[in-house]
């Protein structure tokens, strides 16, 4: 009896213990159990955010390579489209510079064409200055020695004889060579208008040489014909005084 009583009393003091050693037991273990359970979240979420930072990454990655390949592809249309456009300029261009020269070779065609058809008239617009040149040039010459075979003749003393006489040499010497260069200068470019105008201005000024030159010529022989006549007046009152 004395052995159950002792029995049933460690029986009931173990069923007292067992309640607080279970206790104890959760009291250490669960903060264990929290902290694997925690540090498993932990490690779950670490992988799923490095999964998303990675999917994030390779996202990125990928609007950047689409986005550089857009821009490129953008530079390469617009490349292109202003060679084309460069291209539809320098062609223009070639066919503007081609139509004007065609236009300057049809104008300058025109304009030879009826150069050349008023040269004629140009040259025998010359031809009768140089003709009228001519025959006032044979009149004087023909005046100047009549003139000097008077002087001669009637044994003159004229004033300032051989002066004049060598000025008017001078002046017959001028038209003569005037005459001979305008003669043989008969030549009219018209491969240009400036070309023409400055054959033009060439013929004005040869034929205004020689007007000038004989009028020269002749103003000379007027004056020794005046100096001749002079010692006519003075030889013949000279004659008349001693004859009376």
């Amino acid at each position: 009896m004395h052995f159950i009583a002792r029995k049933y009393k460690n029986m009931k003091r173990f069923g007292i213990l067992l309640p607080i050693a279970v206790f104890l037991c959760v009291l250490v273990l669960a903060p264990r159990v929290v902290h694997a359970e925690k540090g498993s979240t932990d490690a779950a979420e670490n992988t799923a955010s490095s999964n998303g930072e990675k999917q994030a990454d390779a996202q990125a990655k990928a609007l950047a390579e689409q986005r550089k390949e857009a821009a490129t592809k953008r530079e390469e249309t617009l490349k292109k489209a202003l060679d084309a456009q460069q291209e539809a300029l320098r062609k223009q261009s070639e066919s503007i510079q081609k139509q004007q020269e065609r236009i300057k070779d049809q104008r300058n065609e025109t304009f030879k064409k009826g150069c050349e058809a008023r040269v004629a008239g140009f040259k025998v617009r010359m031809q009768t200055v140089v003709t009228g040149v001519k025959h006032r040039g044979e009149t004087l010459d023909s005046i100047l020695e009549r003139v000097q075979s008077y002087v001669k003749e009637k044994n003159l003393s004229v004033l300032d004889y051989q002066a004049l006489l060598t000025d008017v040499q001078a002046k017959k010497a001028l038209a003569q060579s005037i005459y001979a260069s305008a003669k043989q200068d008969g030549s009219f470019d018209c491969t240009s208008s400036d070309a023409a105008k400055e054959s033009l201005n060439t013929f004005k000024d040869v034929a205004q040489q020689e007007v000038d030159a004989i009028k020269a010529y002749k103003d000379s022989v007027r004056k020794l014909i005046t100096a001749v006549k002079t010692a006519a007046q003075a030889a013949e009152g000279a004659s008349n005084a001693g004859a009376q």
